[in-house]
């Protein structure tokens, strides 16, 4: 079976509207499970896209990172985040996903 890491909820960007109420919470995460989503890494203040990566719902309900197709190989050294847009709603759809190296 292929490796999967879990994915945490990173950064949700919500419209800019000034002349309205703010953004309600969001209630659901969405994923597609066909699509590729980019995968960026961040190391220190390094940042580029490595490749793409495919996003699934676990039947817990918390979201996982698999079918990684980059360059780099080792995750074990950082943790996996979602960048979402979120809409009136409070949906939140993924945009792309976001490995962040941790800092010695």
């Amino acid at each position: 079976m292929a490796q999967s890491y879990p994915l945490k909820i990173g950064v949700v960007s919500h419209p800019v509207r000034y002349d309205a109420e703010p953004a309600g919470a969001i209630t659901r995460y969405r994923a597609t499970g066909t699509r590729r989503y980019p995968l960026i890494t961040y190391e220190g203040t390094d940042h580029r896209q490595i490749g793409t990566c495919r996003v699934r719902r676990r039947s817990s309900g918390d979201l996982e990172v698999q079918d990684i197709d980059a360059a780099k190989a080792d995750f074990s050294n950082g943790s996996f985040y979602g960048a979402f847009s979120a809409d009136d709603a409070g949906d939140a759809s993924l945009n792309e996903v976001l490995f962040v190296v941790k800092q010695s």
